[in-house]
């Protein structure tokens, strides 16, 4: 089966193409405009082109044919937008402009979910995987803490469902392809009490699939299982008043991801670190010396085969979604209030122990065909066993939230709005280890990981949060084309933190009860220029807060703090043509202080923490571009430049090296110890982000034949840069490209097509870390990429 699905996709893109080639030729040329986009971004219906606010945007169309069924496509898509995950759910992550995070910090992210409005807590809530069920996808780039709050420290991105229709109308849509990748989905929405309620309901199944197998079972890797229902209401209850509402479920099975192990005595490892020496065995962790903490050069490591424990699963979660939005007209004045109310359950156990066969065959042959895990020496000779741990996490929350404001409908000069703000969230949140057999530290007390079954918890914490805002904007027209608009909204932050069980290792107390309050003012001034028709220039100066949190375990450092950027941006909104064509730009400064990245405990090296860098610096450039030179062809393109850097800082991520020469950044050496303490990373690229990155798309729409047929073709390439893969720019991901392709036929009704993704196979990876075994020592993965992917789309609409 494996190879009939590629042959009979080839014969299909070759058959279509070659069937409408004289329909191509020999077609009619006639003009169409770029389509006009009505977005949300600023909480009210406006046209995208004279929003000034950088937006781009993907309607249900468009999210169809490029293929975008999840966050790393979006990425690949959409200028300044780039996409990081090490493969499990809980670190699965947007960034807009350069403003990375590192690794999971905290719970809050930098760049916020909005599903309809309602923000998504936390990293398990920052993807959607309801792609069939949305009316478009909106990409809003800046800080949008003074609009949205709840920490939209580098942007937003807001996803909105399709809304019941009074028109009847029902479909659904099947999807068949390589690696497994299988789709079914299904709508009707129509009125249920003449013009006054009309009812959606959506439904659907969908399988990513993957190009990669494990070995041990069979399963494949880095696959999705999405299955998702959902409900809408729209009610129009007096002329006046209307709501629009919805309840939903999803349930998401996310295969463990194609991890290839970096060995511990890889040549490009360096930074040794003395702490590591625990194997003094040929093959185990360390090679007999001390493992190098960073990788120099490019990584990009691949495997022929793939081991992984079949215990493990990136992430299990069920998510249950409510919203109810109410709009009452006073004529020259509208209130809106917005109530939103979810239910997460998330559980993850990833391995970090696979086995790469073409480095450690010794160590895969002893216990061949299951998957294996590390080799540990212990300080003591003879104590070397072989470990295989798995390690996850449990996340159990609850959110409420309340948004309530009045603001002016209409064209007249003065426009505003105020509102009130209050949600709240509580949350267990567990870290969790199973380990095949117990290891010890060579005889002491301290028990490191224990045998068992099933997976034991570590670390139980109870979190509570509760979030209250006040909001308003005031924008006037003060002279002709002129318009100056003013954001302001104030937060507090009210955080709790009860730590009622620590059991890793099992000498450390729990932390206990933490407590802690965060207030700050995030504004926006936005001055906006109407050139000509159809040609708006801005500049705009925000501020992004993201609030801080706790450490918990750490005596020293049990809080961090928040973090602040201040944005400058010059923007450009450009349609002509006659609308054929439109131009968007943006020219930008951020000045980002006390980043929160992940640092090591001064208590305890084996226990990550979260600390603060002191400055960064982001300039950037990007553009959006769209051209439609005919009635049957489309352009378009997207570019992005960017230097990212930090500006001040030292980095504790170098501690206790012993080969200070090696490290591209300057760091003190100890000499009594001979031990580096800390680095300077001033003047280093921000970990996680690519300098420069660009997309480029084509259509082709052309009537065949009767009945409405037209034959669609497309192709979009993306290109990434290098991104760096720790603070001290010793190793980094190469760059990436990806060509996708799809052709097919269409009418009214049907829809036909083929498509392959990833044409090229190309093999860059996704990410690379380097997570710490249950002794503390960092073993270098990278999380390979999908290679090329083919398959069929049937789609029928009344």
């Amino acid at each position: 089966m494996s190879r009939i699905i590629p042959a009979a996709l080839l014969a299909v893109h070759s058959g279509v193409l070659l069937t409408f080639l004289p329909a191509i030729a020999s077609a009619q040329v006639s003009v169409r405009p770029v389509d006009e986009i009505t977005v949300t971004a600023r909480k009210r219906e406006e046209n995208l082109q004279a929003v000034p606010v950088a937006i781009s945007v993907f309607d249900s169309e468009q999210l169809q044919v490029r293929d975008i069924f999840n966050l790393e496509r979006l990425a690949d898509q959409t200028p300044g937008l780039s996409f990081a995950t090490n493969g499990s759910l809980t670190s699965r992550r947007a960034v807009i402009r350069g403003v990375s995070q590192q690794t999971r910090v905290g719970d809050e992210t930098n760049v916020s979910t909005f599903i309809d409005g309602v923000y998504t807590p936390g990293f398990t809530g920052a993807e959607y995987f309801g792609f069939d069920s949305l009316e478009r996808v909106e990409v809003v780039k800046g800080p949008q803490s003074a609009i949205y709050g709840r920490n939209s420290f580098a942007g937003a991105i807001n996803y909105v469902t399709k809304k019941p229709d009074f028109d009847f109308d029902y479909g659904g849509r099947l999807t068949l392809g390589e690696g497994d990748r299988e789709g079914l989905s299904g709508y009707i929405t129509g009125p249920v009490v003449g013009d006054s309620l009309a009812l959606r309901l959506d439904a659907g199944y969908n399988k990513s699939g993957g190009s990669f197998d494990n070995s041990v079972d069979g399963n494949p890797l880095g696959s999705a299982e999405t299955s998702f229902a959902r409900i809408g209401l729209n009610w129009k209850a007096t002329d006046r008043l209307s709501f629009l509402g919805s309840l939903s479920y999803q349930d998401d099975f996310i295969n463990p991801v194609p991890a290839t192990l970096v060995a511990d005595d890889d040549p490009n490892r360096i930074g040794k670190k003395l702490i590591f020496n625990y194997s003094p065995f040929e093959n185990s962790a360390g090679g007999g010396g001390p493992i190098g903490r960073l990788f120099s050069g490019g990584i990009n490591r691949t495997s022929d085969v793939y081991r992984i424990d079949p215990r493990a699963f990136a992430g299990d979660r069920q998510v249950t979604r409510a919203t109810l939005q109410f709009n009452y007209d006073f004529e020259n004045f509208e209130l809106v209030g917005l109530t939103g109310y979810q239910e997460r359950k998330v559980e993850t156990l990833n391995d970090y122990n696979t086995c790469r066969t073409d480095i450690r065959a010794a160590v895969c042959d002893i216990v061949s065909p299951t998957a294996v895990g590390t080799y540990f020496g212990g300080p003591l000779a003879g104590s070397r066993q072989i470990i295989g741990v798995l390690t996850g996490a449990i996340e159990d929350r609850d959110e409420f939230s309340q948004d309530l404001r009045l603001q002016s409908t209409g064209d007249g000069a003065l426009e505003w709005a105020v509102g009130l703000y209050y949600s709240t969230e509580d949350f267990l949140d567990q870290n969790r280890r199973l380990s095949d057999s117990a290891l010890t530290n060579s005889g002491a007390t301290t028990i490191y990981a224990t045998a068992s079954t099933f997976p034991l918890v570590d670390a139980t914490n109870l979190i509570s949060n509760d979030f209250y805002s006040v909001y308003g904007s005031l924008g006037y027209d003060f002279a002709d084309r002129w318009n100056v608009l003013l954001e302001l909204r104030h937060t507090r932050e009210e955080k709790q933190a009860n730590q009622v069980s620590n059991n890793f290792p099992s000498t450390t107390p729990p932390t206990g009860f933490q407590e802690d309050d965060f207030s700050f003012t995030t504004p926006r001034l936005i001055l906006s220029f109407d050139v000509i028709e159809d040609w708006l220039l801005y500049a705009s100066a925000a501020k992004g807060v993201k609030s801080g949190g706790f450490n918990p375990g750490s005596v020293q450092i049990s809080t961090y703090d928040q973090e602040e950027n201040w944005s400058y941006e010059l923007g450009s909104k450009l349609t002509f043509w006659d609308g054929k064509a439109r131009v968007n730009a943006a020219a930008y400064f951020i000045d980002w202080e006390d980043q929160q990245i992940t640092a090591t405990d001064p208590d305890n090296s084996r226990l990550p923490i979260t600390t603060n860098v002191a400055k960064s610096e982001i300039k950037g450039f990007e553009l959006e571009a769209f051209l439609n030179p005919s009635d049957w062809l489309q352009f378009n393109a997207g570019f992005t430049i960017l230097e990212a850097e930090y500006k001040e800082g030292e980095t504790t991520s170098i501690q206790f090296l012993t080969d200070c020469d090696v490290l591209p950044i300057p760091c003190d050496l100890d000499t009594t110890l001979g031990l580096v303490t800390s680095g300077n990373v001033a003047g280093q690229k921000i970990v996680g982000t690519p300098e420069a990155s660009y997309n480029l798309g084509a259509q082709v729409n052309l009537p065949v034949g009767s009945g409405g047929w037209e034959f669609l073709g497309r192709a979009d390439y993306s290109w990434q840069d290098k991104v760096y893969i720790d603070q001290a720019n010793a190793g980094y991901i190469p760059e990436r490209r990806t060509l996708n392709l799809r052709l097919g036929i269409n009418n009214s009704h049907w829809s036909l097509q083929s498509f392959c993704n990833n044409l090229t196979d190309d093999d860059t990876p996704i990410f690379a870390l380097p997570p710490r075994d249950i002794l503390g020592v960092p073993h270098y993965f990278v999380v390979n990429r999908d290679g090329r992917m083919c398959g069929l789309d049937a789609t029928y609409r009344y």
